[in-house]
């Protein structure tokens, strides 16, 4: 779950892997079947929802760094319990000891809320090895 200060531009993440440390890893594609949903007055927002390297925190209304998008891109997601079906991304990225991945949403928030989010998230991903 993420949870929603309050009204305003603000971005959020949640934990969602954490790849092997020190290691090189090329990550080979990305589906994403995900349905979020907000608990109260959150519900009618539609957030940009992205999966990255690094967890977004800003005060935007928009996915703002390119690590915080570089393995699924930012797109519009409504809260509504619906999943929204990203298609199979193939060779995204290559990450150096990038040990883990966030599910981002950012929007300009109605209101503090819960946003919780269930479905699935494939990543391949080849271990190349160790940093040199």
């Amino acid at each position: 779950t993420m949870t929603v200060s309050g009204a305003g531009a603000q971005a959020y993440n949640m934990h969602i892997y954490d790849f092997p440390t020190g290691r090189a890893i090329e990550i080979n594609s990305v589906l994403s079947q995900l349905a979020m949903t907000a608990s109260g007055g959150a519900s009618g927002d539609t957030p940009e929802v992205a999966i990255g390297t690094a967890a977004a925190t800003s005060a935007a209304a928009t996915i703002t760094t390119p690590a915080e998008e570089n393995v699924l891109a930012g797109a519009t997601q409504a809260l509504t319990g619906i999943a929204s079906e990203r298609p199979d991304v193939p060779h995204v990225a290559s990450i150096q000891d990038q040990t883990s991945l966030y599910l981002n949403a950012a929007t300009t928030w109605t209101s503090g809320d819960t946003i919780t989010a269930s479905g699935k998230i494939v990543v391949s991903w080849t271990d190349l090895g160790p940093l040199l």
